[in-house]
């Protein structure tokens, strides 16, 4: 029996987790899969009823447990709150932390019978199947933070971005392995012309490529990559970024 801790969260989460876990019952029933499920505050709905958006309690479920199902967090009715006791930065930021979740994997793939749906025209999206692996526990989310007033009066703001060599070559190794088993292609997307992150990013990502001789590499500016995707999609397998 796999253990799911359940955090249906803010905004649409709960409505989202309700249908999700329907969809693993049938799931289920169908494979002989057997699921324990235990609900758990987080988000804003676990600030108004304990005062914090990761109760104790709440991550300790989430460490016991084979999987997370987790909603969502957040939303105006708490943006008011200190920074450390919005959702976001309370709740989802730990969790990614304590739990180790450092890749966040995005498929996109159309089907033909909704291409039409599309904003873009049909013979643009059609065929798209790609993967993009984005760092989560590194960068300008979990770098240091502050306001200082200066001499004059003033304001400075500063956010730092961050990266440590094994977390931009354990996000990179995923993203390689991915290929291999999808049309072995991987696009680093950087900004190496500007920021020194994104040149040891890039560095780092050539020595690891020299690894996976089977896999093409290609580096893109992330604002090149933007327009990329909307004007031909179709040439992408694996994003890492």
């Amino acid at each position: 029996m796999y253990k799911i801790a359940v955090l249906p969260g803010d905004g649409i989460g709960p409505e989202i987790i309700k249908q999700a876990m329907r969809v693993l019952e049938a799931v289920g029933k169908r494979f002989g899969i057997e699921y324990k499920f235990t609900k758990a505050l987080v988000g804003g709905a676990a600030y108004d009823e304990t005062g914090l958006p990761l109760p104790e309690e709440t991550l300790e479920l989430c460490l016991k447990s084979d999987a997370v199902l987790f909603g969502a967090v957040g939303g105006p009715k708490w943006d008011e709150l200190p920074l450390h006791l919005r959702p976001e930065v309370g709740a989802l930021l730990p969790l990614r932390k304590k739990l180790g979740l450092y890749a966040n994997l995005r498929p996109v793939k159309v089907f033909p019978s909704l291409a039409n749906a599309s904003t873009l025209k049909p013979d643009v999206v059609a065929g798209i199947d790609l993967l993009m692996v984005r760092e989560l526990t590194g960068g300008l989310y979990f770098g240091h933070k502050y306001r200082e007033t200066l001499p004059d009066g003033s304001t400075r703001v500063v956010d730092t971005l961050e990266y440590t060599t094994p977390e931009i070559e354990r996000i990179l190794r995923r993203a390689f392995e991915l290929a291999r088993q999808r049309r072995r292609k991987v696009t680093s997307v950087d900004k190496s012309n500007i920021l020194e992150s994104s040149r040891y990013w890039r560095e780092l990502a050539m020595e690891i490529g020299a690894e996976y001789p089977d896999v093409e590499l290609d580096h893109m500016y992330v604002d090149n990559c933007a327009m990329q995707l909307v004007k031909y999609p179709g040439q992408f397998d694996v994003l890492v970024t």
